[in-house]
């Protein structure tokens, strides 16, 4: 299959969705979707939410697969083919990271959330949760779902819990410091004045960050960018209308700009503006390169 991922019709039906034509992309990553007991959202919102996510990520990443598990009325996930397959892929190493829009898609409680954590880091796969700011940090949450499991005596402690968390995240986000994985460039460090975790440079790929904006915006070819750097156009393209490399974090499709101790810019103002114009021009003439 090639091309975007289509999902059946009704989109509520079960299925598995998979590209064969990103058999060789570096990082495979794949979305989980459900309608949960909360109906937050449709599943085809899922699937955007998701790949949009992902698109903020490193470049050489690509959504290559889909398991939809539909809907259903107090159904155990364990009971699902969909579910099932999609654990047998992940302990085969069929992909690199799964990405949902939110935890209710892990599981209809608590014990179906913790089995599924449990295999997927079992299986050494990334945990990516959009609405959580990102990607799942086994060590240090399972830990604390442990800690929380004496209070979730039932669903509304459950809830308040999470919302906890996600006020503690918000707070950390309001204050200037990323909670998003940093794109190509940057990696994600401890600053030990700050106590936070903020973005630094890494510095063979921001080399390369560098050296395609600057050519870009003096009207290189495209073509001769992704040849010299060894980048497939979507990587390139990915790159090029990310903002953050203007210091700062993209959160919910809008740059959060940061302090330059946080996040250090990459580019400066014009040159990324000159590099949107030439990528623009590039697509609106049909010139891949």
């Amino acid at each position: 299959m090639s091309g975007r991922l289509e999902l059946p019709q009704p989109d509520t039906r079960a299925a598995i969705v998979l590209r064969d034509d990103l058999a060789d992309a570096p990082r495979r990553f794949r979305i989980l979707t459900r309608v949960s007991d909360d109906k937050l959202r449709s599943i085809p919102q899922q699937v955007a939410d998701c790949a949009a996510y992902v698109e903020t990520l490193a470049p050489a990443i690509a959504v290559d697969g889909l398991y939809n598990l539909g809907e259903h009325s107090g159904f155990s996930m364990t009971e699902s083919d969909v579910y099932r397959q999609m654990l047998e892929d992940a302990r085969l190493g069929r992909f690199q990271g799964l990405v949902v829009r939110d935890t209710s898609r892990l599981g209809r409680d608590y014990w179906e959330k913790l089995g599924t954590l449990r295999d997927l880091r079992g299986a050494k796969v990334e945990l990516h949760v959009v609405e959580d700011g990102g990607r799942f940090d086994f060590e240090d949450r399972l830990s604390k779902v442990k800690s929380w499991a004496s209070t979730w005596a039932d669903e509304e402690k459950k809830k308040e819990e999470i919302r906890k968390a996600v006020r503690a995240t918000d707070a950390i986000r309001g204050a200037g410091f990323p909670t998003v994985t940093p794109p190509f460039g940057y990696v994600a460090a401890r600053d030990a004045s700050l106590g936070r975790k903020v973005w630094r440079e890494d510095a063979r790929a921001a080399a390369t960050v560098r050296a395609c904006f600057a050519g870009a915006a003096e009207g290189r070819a495209l073509a001769d960018l992704q040849r010299e750097h060894k980048l497939t156009y979507a990587q390139l393209d990915r790159m090029l209308r990310n903002p953050s490399y203007l210091g700062g974090f993209l959160w919910k499709g809008e740059l959060r700009r940061c302090a330059p101790d946080v996040v250090p810019p990459l580019v400066d103002e014009p040159t990324f503006a000159r590099a949107q114009a030439r990528r623009g021009g590039a697509r609106a003439g049909g010139d891949k390169g």
